[in-house]
């Protein structure tokens, strides 16, 4: 048999080396016939070393064989321990695989693995053993075929298109009934393709680092040294920075897989310490702060006038609305003010500040009280030299009348 006969000049090749060989395969499978392995106390004869025999060596030589026994060198190519084919020249077959691996690539910068193991042996074979190195893109990177139907957004030439799959040129022709020099395909049209899945694996890993920032948290916390309403920035908040180290895996090109390997900081983060008071205020403390001592509308600014300077503002509004301390304090005047302000009152507090409310039709304090800030102290009126009813607030730090409006709006 054929088979037979091949079997036992592969166990020759060892020591036969390369037969030129030529046709009349009946006349060579007899002759074969006669060398078989024999096996005797569960021990085989060596065939390569009774071949080693001059007259058995000599006899295979003289044997005219059929040229498709013909033995070659050639490269045994596996994937992991799948054997793929017999190839005659070894850079033929890393140039494809290399240029398989390329369209396989996420970033052909980074280094790469493939998976399985690729491996290349010299071996001596048949010649029609021998793989077409035209079909090792389907051996190696293929092992399912679907076809997929494509439309085509712009004019595109066939060859650029046909780089993003893995079809060659005739092959996509023929599918799609194109004529043989169809160089260009045009917009809408619907051409057909074949998507394969890849039998290696192409794994490329990225690591990438950057930096975060850790937002500081501002924290509130109560103290017996402020008083109530009292508040003072303790610490400053201070943001971290932690360093995020993380690897990207891609496989055959796609993100199959991203996770944070490692985490760094760089600077800790310093919350934001606001101590708040819980103090009872005593009357008529101060705040440091003022606030508008009536409601109505602004008739008059810190500015020149009917030829003199208005040292404050006027808020004018209907008799008797209540005016307000517009912060606490000690009441130092209350009452007429014989130089054209009428009933007014005047407010120590305690700071520097004094604040003076004037045109009033009743005053409801009187010197010395101490009062808080919101307290009422007073109606509004228009005593005094005065054209409506209204209050003229004044805000005076160690005796210098400063624009109310800086202080209130």
């Amino acid at each position: 048999m054929k088979e037979s006969f091949k079997r036992l000049v592969r166990a020759s090749l060892l020591t036969v080396g390369v037969l030129t060989i030529s046709a009349n395969t009946a006349y060579a499978k007899e002759e074969i016939s006669k060398f078989e392995i024999v096996q005797e106390e569960n021990k085989y004869i060596d065939v390569n070393q009774a071949i080693k025999e001059d007259q058995v060596q000599a006899r295979l030589m003289e044997m005219p064989i059929a040229e498709e026994l013909r033995i070659l060198e050639a490269y045994e190519l596996t994937i992991g321990e799948e054997f793929i084919g017999n190839f005659e020249d070894s850079q033929e077959v890393i140039q494809e695989i290399r240029d398989m691996v390329e369209k396989l690539l996420y970033d052909n910068q980074l280094d790469y693995d493939l998976i399985p193991e690729i491996r290349l042996e010299k071996k001596s074979v048949l010649k029609d053993e021998i793989t077409d190195i035209k079909d090792l893109r389907y051996k190696v990177l293929y092992q399912e075929k679907i076809e997929e139907t494509i439309k085509i957004d712009q004019d595109i030439k066939i060859d650029d298109f046909i780089s993003k799959y893995s079809i060659d040129k005739d092959e996509f022709i023929k599918l799609n009934e194109l004529e043989e020099k169809s160089e260009i395909l045009k917009k809408d049209m619907e051409v057909k393709v074949y998507e394969f899945t890849p039998k290696i694996l192409v794994r490329q890993i990225e690591e990438k680092s950057h930096v975060k920032k850790i937002a500081f948290k501002t924290r509130k916390v109560k103290t017996d040294k402020l008083y109530i309403g009292e508040s003072k920035v303790s610490q400053e908040g201070i943001s971290g920075r932690e360093k995020i180290n993380t690897k990207y895996i891609y496989e055959n090109g796609d993100l199959a897989k991203k996770y944070v390997e490692s985490k760094e900081i760089l600077r800790k983060k310093q919350d934001k310490i606001i101590l708040i008071g819980n103090k009872e205020r005593p009357k008529g403390m101060a705040t440091n702060s003022f606030i508008k001592p009536t409601v109505g509308r602004y008739t008059s600014l810190f500015e020149y006038r009917w030829g003199s300077f208005h040292t404050g503002v006027d808020i004018a509004n209907g008799m008797g609305t209540s005016i307000v301390a517009s912060d606490g304090g000690r009441v130092i005047a209350a009452g007429w003010n014989s130089y054209g302000l009428g009933n007014h009152v005047k407010i120590d507090h305690g700071n520097g500040y004094v604040t003076l409310y004037g045109h009033m039709v009743g005053v409801d304090v009187k010197v010395g009280d101490r009062v808080d800030q919101g307290e009422h102290i007073g109606r509004m009126g228009s005593t005094g030299f005065s054209t409506g009813p209204h209050v003229h607030f004044e805000v005076i730090k160690d005796g210098v009348k400063l624009n109310p409006l800086n202080f209130i709006k």
